[in-house]
């Protein structure tokens, strides 16, 4: 809870331009608070944060999870819940909340979740989720494969290599202006 403003002035000596010693004179504004956690009085300099007098405010003893960062994370993950699905470069993005078991995260990408799920702990580090139809919003248990890095490059090379192949056999042919690949004959 805001309490008060104070001004503190100090006076100290620098050397100036030329060596001379130049006094200056400094403000600093400090404000005063009651914690709403403990009820101890601390104060903050006013330095450019915004520190709004109605706002709740907890001095630094008090645990990081305070009862003001619960109940904004409360809200938050409310807001969050209520937008559904969303979508990052691609991959569907699902809702996962506070307690799910892998990561601390609110929102994962959906393929993540079900192969952490399949495997019942966290993707190991250097192994990543392919799409074997390469569709990103296919995230059915079958369609996904996890490999490692050096393995999905790989994968990729050979679909890459697979459409020139059938390019070079007149399978597939290439739009200039769309720069898609297509099969041959199809729309």
């Amino acid at each position: 809870m805001y309490l008060y403003e104070s001004i503190v002035e100090s006076e100290h000596e620098k050397n100036g331009r030329w060596g001379k010693p130049v006094k200056y004179k400094t403000k600093k504004v400090f404000l005063h608070f009651k914690c709403n956690n403990c009820g101890n009085e601390f104060n903050r300099g006013k330095n450019g944060k915004r520190l709004q007098k109605t706002d709740t405010h907890f001095c630094d003893n008090c645990p990081k999870h305070s009862l003001a960062n619960k109940i904004t994370h409360q809200i938050v993950s409310k807001k969050s819940e209520l937008r559904g699905q969303k979508f990052d470069r691609g991959y569907k993005e699902i809702w996962v909340g506070n307690d799910y078991p892998y990561r601390d995260a609110l929102w994962l990408r959906e393929h993540i979740v079900v192969i952490e799920q399949s495997i019942g702990r966290r993707i190991p580090v250097g192994m990543v989720v392919h799409h074997i139809d390469g569709s990103k919003t296919n995230n059915n248990i079958n369609n996904l494969l996890l490999c490692t890095v050096a393995e999905h490059n790989n994968c990729h090379a050979k679909i890459e290599r697979l459409v020139f192949e059938l390019y070079n056999k007149g399978l597939v042919e290439f739009d200039s202006t769309t720069l898609e690949y297509y099969f041959k004959g199809l729309p």
